[in-house]
């Protein structure tokens, strides 16, 4: 027989690893952003997971980050103007290099956030079908 302490400790577990899964997706979004903007990016990532719960990590990063002008260029490193065919610094043609990096995919931050959204409504969802067992969980 399943008792609420079981449903309990499976809801938090569930909770932990889909809420960490989109904190994830969302540290992985501003890694690869923060390497377009020349930015270390481990001390933004350090930052997502201690303060991950109510995304202040996230919206600091995006309040903090430097506007960019374009990409850099793979051969010379300058930036390019949004839009470039080649770099007007060195001539390199941009679409063709291999490795260039490219500015990170949104579906990254949406996934994150819908996962983190999931997280808190099945943890809500579990609290109001039992909110007693909660207040004694594990007493």
């Amino acid at each position: 027989m399943i008792t609420q302490n079981t449903v309990m400790i499976v809801t938090l577990i569930v909770f932990i690893l889909i809420s960490e899964t989109g904190i994830i997706l969302l540290s992985r979004w501003v890694y690869l952003d923060a390497r377009i903007r020349k930015i270390n990016p481990w001390p933004w990532i350090i930052l997502m997971f201690l303060v991950s719960p109510n995304f202040i990590g996230l919206i600091l990063y995006t309040l903090v980050r430097q506007k960019k002008g374009g990409l850099p260029c793979p051969s010379c490193k300058a930036d390019v103007p949004p839009g470039s065919s080649y770099c007007p610094f060195c001539g390199s043609r941009l679409d063709e290099t291999p490795g260039q990096l490219r500015n990170p995919s949104p579906v990254l931050l949406i996934a994150g956030f819908v996962c983190i959204v999931a997280a808190f409504i099945i943890f809500f969802l579990s609290f109001m079908y039992s909110p007693d067992a909660w207040l004694h969980f594990n007493t």
